[in-house]
Formats: structure tokens, C-alpha cells, sequence
């Protein structure tokens, strides 16, 4: 993980409440202490220390109601003895999918097991296997788009796919309800094909396993 030091002071500018708050996250874990939000909106942003009585507080607010955030105020001093876990409440699955994205684009076999390890060594934070499972799925959101995204991306799919592909067909169902039921998909050069081969024609089908499940089947045939 790549993550170089965050500084935070008065009068910084952030373009968005996201990248704000995603400073102040890596901010805490680097500097070992966790906060609360007080105000968290369009307009205000405020969190103060988790440790009993401790000072430490930033205020910031939007920039004439645009999405632009600055800094306000800012007490920098701590009176607690910080953190006495290995955990942290800041360490995001969002935010460790952010840093790790690139790592994860790079090596596709990377292991979850590996990144409870890797995130302990290099910031000093402990999680989970399991969220680290949820942090390799985020990352690959992030990198790869959602199955969300994508399902709702194939009626162009099957558009770009027929113009692109003369002779080619791709028929996209749906249920009543507007949801995805199935979609056949034949390419024009390989339709052509099959009037030299033989009539030997195989079936197979492969069970996805994303959270959506369901089976692709697949038509092969030999010549």
C-alpha cells in the first residue's frame, strides 16, 4: 500500500465532503486515534477525538454552498493516551479499496489472506479475513465497475455489439418486472461457420458465482 502522509490544517481545500472525509480517515490511522462525526451534510462537516475529555476536534464547511469543503477550525492537540487496540474504525472498506486498487489491478491473484497481512505491516491496523474479502470485492468494484452497472449496461451491449458484428444477433429478455432474465448472444462469423462443420453439437454450461448466481451456457460444435 502506497499511502503517503496526510497533513491536515486550517484553510485546507478539499473538491468534495468525500475526499474531506477520506483525508481525515487516513489522517487518524496514520496518527493512530480514532474520532466521531458531530455534523456530517451537504454544508458542515465536524468530528471530534473518541478519547474521553481529548480536545482534539476539525470543523469544516462547504465553500459558498458549493461541493468544495475548507477546514475552519482545527484544535490539533490530543489529551488521550491514543488507541490500545490494533483495530481502527476509519479503516474503511472503501478507503483500504482505494489504496489497494491499483495492487489488486496489477495482481489479480492477490490474496485476501495476504492483504490482513500486508495492511497490519505497513499502516498497523488488524482486520478481518472477511473484510478483507469485502475490501477485495470493493477494489474490484472499483476497478471493473459493479454487476449493477453492468447489467444495466447491456442493451447498448447488445447495440454496439450488432453494429460492430455484421450478421451477428443479440437478444436481451426480461422479466414483468424489467429484470434481466437472459440473453442469447450469436456471432454472424460463427453462424456462417457452422455450415462446415458436422452435425456433432456439444452443450455446456458454467454456474456464476457472484451474488446474482445463474448459469452461461455455452454451444460448441466440431469440425
Amino acid at each position: 500500500m502506497n499511502v503517503p502522509p496526510v497533513t491536515l490544517d486550517v484553510g485546507d481545500t478539499f473538491n468534495s465532503i468525500l475526499e474531506l472525509k477520506n483525508a481525515c480517515k487516513t489522517y487518524s490511522i496514520q496518527n493512530a486515534f480514532e474520532y466521531k462525526p458531530d455534523k456530517s451534510d451537504q454544508t458542515r462537516y465536524t468530528i471530534y477525538c473518541k478519547g474521553d475529555g481529548c480536545p482534539w476536534r476539525l470543523d469544516a464547511s462547504s465553500v459558498k454552498s458549493s461541493s468544495v469543503f475548507r477546514i475552519k477550525t482545527f484544535n490539533n492537540e490530543h489529551t488521550c493516551y491514543g488507541l490500545n487496540h490494533r483495530q481502527h474504525a476509519q479503516a474503511s472498506n472503501t478507503l483500504l479499496a482505494q489504496h489497494l486498487a491499483e495492487k489488486f489491478k496489477q495482481q489479480p491473484n492477490y490474496r485476501p489472506i495476504d492483504l490482513v497481512k500486508d495492511v497490519q505491516r505497513e499502516i498497523g491496523v488488524k482486520i478481518s479475513y472477511s473484510k478483507a474479502l469485502r475490501v477485495k470485492e470493493r477494489a474490484q468494484e472499483l476497478n471493473h465497475g459493479t454487476h449493477d452497472a453492468a447489467y444495466f449496461a447491456l442493451p447498448k451491449y447488445c447495440q454496439d455489439l450488432e453494429i460492430s458484428n455484421p450478421n451477428s444477433s443479440a437478444i436481451l429478455e426480461k422479466t414483468p418486472a424489467n429484470k434481466f432474465l437472459r440473453i442469447f448472444i450469436c456471432y454472424g462469423a460463427s453462424a456462417i461457420g457452422f455450415r462446415c462443420c458436422r452435425s456433432l453439437v456439444g452443450l455446456d454450461g458454467t454456474h456464476l458465482k457472484h451474488k446474482y448466481q445463474g448459469t452461461s451456457y455455452f454451444v460448441a460444435s466440431l469440425n
